[in-house]
């Protein structure tokens, strides 16, 4: 888990110009079919980028970012919980 969470602190510092996540928050996302807990992580930098990855493949489900006025968006098309992307599999 921790060698996930490095990796992720780095892909959002190299992937801004300001530096390591202000804010890391750590939250259940699901369960697998097998019943084993899946974690979602989400990292913010002070200039509001915001990654959410998930420990189910170290998967990238969610990487807003601000355009030139500020507002975020996502660019990843992800999924919302862990049945909606089996579904799709």
């Amino acid at each position: 888990m921790n060698r996930l969470f490095l990796s992720l602190s780095g892909l959002l510092m190299l992937s801004t110009f300001s530096g390591a996540a202000d804010e890391v928050v750590r939250e259940p996302f699901g369960k697998t079919k097998d019943g084993k807990q899946v974690e979602r992580f989400t990292l913010v930098n002070p200039k509001g980028m915001k990654v959410r990855l998930i420990t189910f493949g170290a998967t990238l489900q969610s990487l807003e970012v601000p355009d030139k006025a500020g507002k975020l968006a996502d660019v990843i098309v992800g999924f919302d919980s862990l049945e909606i992307g089996r579904a799709h599999v």
